[in-house]
Order: C-alpha cells, then structure tokens, then sequence
C-alpha cells in the first residue's frame, strides 16, 4: 500500500499541521490553551487522570481533570548541540510520563539527518532527504564524491550509513563540513520541487542549483519513546501516547522517511478513539502543591541545558564507545541528583527533566553493546543476536530487555 504523503512539493509537514488547526479552531468544544505548559501528569490509584499545567504570562496553575491524557509532544533531539527540530522538543512528554511510571523504550536510537544547513552561528536547517533522491552528490572538501566507495546505493544508503559517513569525512576536514551539489541536475525540476529549501538558502546567500551547499549531520528523529500499544495505550490506565513522542514498534532501530506519519496520523487517530471510550474518572486534586516560575532561575537552566546538550553531542552523539558514555552517565547523574529535590519551581523543573532525557538515552546506548540502525558503537562494531530486543526503562527499576 502507498505510505506516503506529499503536500506542496517538500512541505507537507507544514501542509498537514496547517490543515489540523484550521481543523480544531472550527470545532467549538476545543478550547487551545496557548503559553501553557504541563508540570506534571495527575496519577490516582495508578490511573492518569488530568494533568498539572502552569500558564507562563498569568503565573496561574491550572489543573485538567479527565478521563484520559495523550500525549503528544514530540521528540528530544533538540537536546543535542545540533537539531533540525524546534526548540521545544526536549522530551518533555517522555520525562512527564518516566516520573509517572510509563516504560519507555528504544531511548539510544536516535536518528542523525545527514544534511543539515551548517553555517556558524546559525540553526541547522534540514535539507530534505529528497534532495538525495532527486540525484543530488555528496562532495567532501576535494569535490570528490565519497559514498561511491562505502555504499552500493551510494547517496541513497540508509541515513544512518550517510551520517556515519559524512561524521568521518568531516573528522578529516578543516571546515568540518561536507557539501551537497545538485549543479548536474535540471534545474529548473530543482526549482520546483524544492521551493521551500531555495527560497530558505537564498536567505543564506545560496542557490540550490548552483552552489554547493555546506552540510552535516543534526539530530533529527527519535526513534524510541513511550512504549505504546496498536491503539496508543501505554502501561497506565488512561495515558495515550502518538507521534514521535511513541515508542510504537513501527520503526525497529532506525526510521524509513516518512514512517513518522504513520505514528502522528495512524496512532493518532486510534488514541483519540481508544482515549474517548474511557468512563469517567474522578480525580481529588486537593492535595496539589502549586509550581512557580523564578525568572532569577533562567539564566540557571540555560547554562545547564547548554552543558547537558555538549555532554550528549560529545559523547552520546553519532559515534559512541564506553569510555565517553561512562563519562556522559556520571556527570549527567550528578546534574539529576543536584535537582532531585527541586519539584516546584519551573526552570528548576526543566533542568531535571533535561536530565533525565539525558541519562535515558545514554543508559540505553551504554547497555546495548552493538552498532545496530541508529546506534552506533565504535568498540562493537557489529549487530549482535544477543540484543534484537527492545530496551525497556521504567523509574526505580532495572533497564530490562523485551524480545521481539
């Protein structure tokens, strides 16, 4: 069956999200909550029943009572030095549900984009694998197209196998990039059907078709989460998951493009239709302590969110090996220990969930002693039978394997 989606040449994420809102502010009984975030998932009697939220221009706490919770906010990979993700996707959703008790699984599988705008100073800008696949070359520093000798598919290899390689050439390189060229194609075709990536290099000083184009690999994909079942329902009654925030085994230990509309659109409506068909649950939010927000405290997170983002791209990032991911889980575990008790202020709050993400991913690469899709490891180069299994972490338990 046909997968995939297209929507305006290479904006169809734009195009779905655009459609999705229009679609809620038509719907009467949908009331948006906007510079509100979520502190904490209200649990009674081990069932999710609302959520704690804060809204960050009145200071006010606001408490949802309800019969059910789906979460649906997105990745972590901009916890890395590099993304091509927004800045609000730190893995909020997945450390609210790990202190709510949720498994989580498959965190070490993380999905570098291979061509990633790489300007100093700026963010990276996803150029779209598409670009590959309409015939575009990958040149190193010499104009010499590299991924003919490591791959039989050469630019088309699987973005894991890309960014692997790319990362070597880049070790090699002064400028520490490699470069997209698409001078050899119609450019008129280019044009066309990448409108939206010109028109952004432009702003850049770049002509797609003319120039070649300054790359390297960001974070871009998670490929675990909260571990979630065919309708989206997790190991707690009343809490949903969908989209990337999911762990919904469609992925294994990469991700194909455009699987991720599987987990948003496919999860998505079974979630809300599993979610909707739950009784109501009356839940006592008597006994709730109110969070603050210090602004005193910003500059604090900042810097911590900074440091644990440098931990993870030095040492949890495309290429891993023990001696680093050892480091990584020490500091990481310190930083965690220090805000442990810190439950009521916001930014405070944030440093701690930044934390957890962190020690997630990296005690997941750490314990799987293979290379496999995503994860690579420099001291086991090889996938071993030992781990086709999905990596298994639940608070104030021992990470766990589950078999395929």
């Amino acid at each position: 069956k046909r997968r995939i989606l297209h929507a305006d040449g290479d904006a169809t994420g734009k195009k779905l999200t655009c459609f999705m809102l229009r679609k809620a502010k038509e719907r009467e009984t949908v009331h948006p909550f906007e510079f509100t975030s979520v502190v904490k998932l209200l649990k009674q009697n081990n069932r999710v029943a609302g959520v704690h939220a804060i809204d960050f221009k009145t200071k006010e706490n606001i408490i949802f009572k309800s019969n059910a919770v789906i979460l649906a906010t997105g990745g972590f990979s901009r916890i890395f030095v590099r993304s091509t993700n927004p800045h609000t996707a730190t893995g909020d959703g997945i450390a609210l549900a790990y202190e709510a008790g949720a498994r989580i699984a498959d965190m070490e599988f993380v999905q570098f984009h291979p061509s990633a705008l790489s300007i100093p100073g700026e963010d990276a800008f996803l150029i779209s694998e598409a670009v590959r696949g309409e015939g575009a070359w990958l040149l190193n520093e010499k104009g010499e197209r590299f991924m003919k000798d490591i791959h039989p598919l050469a630019e088309l290899a699987p973005r894991d196998v890309v960014a692997y390689s790319i990362y070597r050439q880049i070790e090699k390189s002064e400028n520490k990039v490699v470069y997209l060229s698409l001078k050899h194609l119609n450019s008129g075709h280019i044009k066309k059907r990448f409108h939206n990536i010109e028109e952004k290099l432009s702003e850049f000083g770049y002509d797609l078709t003319k120039d070649t184009i300054p790359i390297s690999p960001a974070a871009h994909y998670m490929v675990g989460g909260i571990r979630s079942g065919l309708n989206g329902e997790t190991n707690l009654k009343g809490l949903f998951v969908c989209g990337e925030t999911a762990s919904t085994g469609v992925m294994g230990a990469n991700r194909l493009a455009s699987n991720s509309l599987a987990e948003c659109l496919v999860f998505g409506k079974r979630a809300s239709e599993s979610a909707a068909r739950l009784k109501p649950f009356d839940y006592d939010a008597t006994s709730i302590n109110p969070v603050t927000i210090n602004q005193n405290n910003e500059t604090l997170f900042l810097k911590y969110k900074n440091e644990i983002a440098e931990i993870l791209t030095n040492y949890v990032g495309i290429v891993r090996n023990r001696e680093g991911l050892t480091k990584a889980l020490k500091r990481l575990e310190m930083i965690s220990k220090e805000f442990d008790d810190f439950k009521n202020e916001y930014n405070l709050l944030k440093i701690k969930s930044a934390a957890a993400i962190g020690l997630l991913i990296t005690k997941g690469a750490l314990i799987r002693e293979e290379s496999r899709g995503g994860h690579i490891r420099e001291d086991f180069q090889k996938q071993s039978p030992e781990f086709k299994a999905h990596t298994i972490q639940q608070k104030n338990r021992k990470i766990s394997f589950e078999q395929l």
